[in-house]
């Protein structure tokens, strides 16, 4: 049991701060979805958790180990958001918080993992903030975030900041080409932004396909030959949950050739389906999908706006840009 090569750097940063006796009391592990922030805080949480970690990695035979592949290690409290719901309870959080109060029960210390922590709902943050403030020995908190602002600012200045980057290309694609060899590996990671793991899940949901029909409707839309409605219906119910992304890559790409012509665009496909549209193109218009974009997945998420009247809005501006 090991991390993914491309976090070599941050295993080798919290073995060191554990080994000299320095290891935060809480670390926010932050950085862009499917890059693999859970798996290595699940893996350090158990290499923690180890009674005879060799090498810097948990040794897999111990009862701490063995426990832990149970899924039932009394020192190790998970905190996400429960099936079908979106918020991490309160009382998931104060259970924790009180429990810090007492000796680890097998371990030398006991590992909080609360992921993704923009989970948490203000009662929830609140609660957590008092043990943050005066943590107890033998207690740490790892947590996993994809958002990082839109954690309470009292709660992200009292943690360790882990920053988690998305790999570098090739190093995506040999890693990806070990684990199955294919030539499209180039063409997901693009489609996904460059996320190793969000490559494989997308590959395993033909999602290479999905990707190119909606540059075809999202072209189709700004030509003024597709329908707003059915464009809107069909963004609302993408279910890659990349669309959002997608659409604003489009629209910038779109936005840079406008400003400074057509050889500036990085999809050149879209730039030869469009090449006579985008001279014409409103570029303030562009501009302003560009900032609705921002905040749509969050509104959606956070706010429970509807999705579907959300995506039929910034097509009709996508259209009129077009126009």
């Amino acid at each position: 049991m090991s991390c993914f090569p491309w976090q070599q750097e941050q295993w080798e940063r919290l073995c060191s701060y554990h080994a000299k006796g320095r290891l935060p009391h809480a670390i926010l592990l932050e950085g862009p979805r499917s890059t693999g922030k859970q798996a290595f805080a699940r893996v350090f949480a158990n290499y923690m958790l180890c009674s005879s970690p060799r090498n810097y990695e948990p040794c897999g035979s111990c009862h701490g180990c063995q426990l832990l592949k149970a899924g039932n290690h009394p020192d190790l409290v998970d905190m996400e958001p429960e099936e079908g719901s979106k918020t991490i309870r309160v009382d998931e959080i104060r259970a924790f918080v009180a429990s810090t109060a007492l000796t680890p029960q097998t371990a030398a210390c006991r590992i909080a993992l609360i992921s993704p922590a923009e989970a948490m709902n203000q009662a929830a943050a609140n609660s957590l903030l008092k043990t943050l403030e005066e943590p107890n020995p033998g207690n740490h908190i790892l947590l996993v975030s994809h958002a990082p602002w839109e954690l309470p600012a009292t709660i992200r200045s009292r943690c360790q900041h882990l920053m988690f980057p998305l790999p570098g290309k090739q190093e995506a694609i040999d890693w990806l080409t070990a684990q199955q060899p294919d030539d499209e590996w180039p063409g997901l990671l693009d489609c996904v932004r460059g996320a190793p793991l969000k490559a494989i899940e997308f590959k395993q949901q033909h999602g290479l396909d999905s990707y190119r029909e909606e540059k075809r409707r999202f072209a189709a839309l700004l030509s003024g030959k597709a329908n707003l409605v059915e464009v809107g219906t069909a963004w609302s119910k993408d279910e890659t949950g990349m669309i959002a992304n997608w659409i604003f890559h489009w629209t910038l790409d779109l936005a840079r050739a406008n400003e400074s012509g057509i050889m500036q665009m990085h999809d050149r496909e879209l730039a030869g389906w469009l090449k006579d549209l985008i001279p014409r193109m409103d570029s303030v218009k562009l501009f302003s999908v560009l900032d609705k974009l921002s905040s749509l997945q969050q509104g959606i998420r956070l706010r429970n706006l509807n999705a579907q009247m959300q995506f039929e809005t910034l097509a009709l501006e996508l259209m009129e840009a077009g126009e």
